[in-house]
């Protein structure tokens, strides 16, 4: 999501995955604040790794910075369908 200049928002994310062949799964839920004010976005604080329940450690989901954009990643296993399901909610305040 593309932040617009003098901004500060909030971004919840939940995503629930589910590896259709093991039955394995995973609920995560990721809180982070980023701010723009005349240059690049920044985060303020870090990340907060609300809920992690996961069969398998190496499942997660991470924000960046992309230019002037916030996006989420998730990660997997490395040639192995997994099915995601992600919502997200965000909040801005502006000047």
């Amino acid at each position: 999501r593309t932040i617009a200049n003098h901004t500060i928002r909030s971004f919840r994310v939940r995503l629930v995955a589910r590896k259709g062949a093991t039955g394995t799964g995973a609920y995560m839920e990721y809180h982070a604040t980023y701010k723009k004010h005349d240059a690049g976005p920044a985060q303020i604080g870090a990340t907060n790794n609300i809920v992690l329940h996961r069969d398998d450690a190496s499942w997660s989901g991470a924000f960046s910075v992309n230019g002037d954009d916030i996006e989420f990643k998730v990660t997997g296993v490395a040639a192995t369908t997994i099915d995601w399901t992600v919502t997200l909610v965000t909040d801005d305040v502006r000047a």
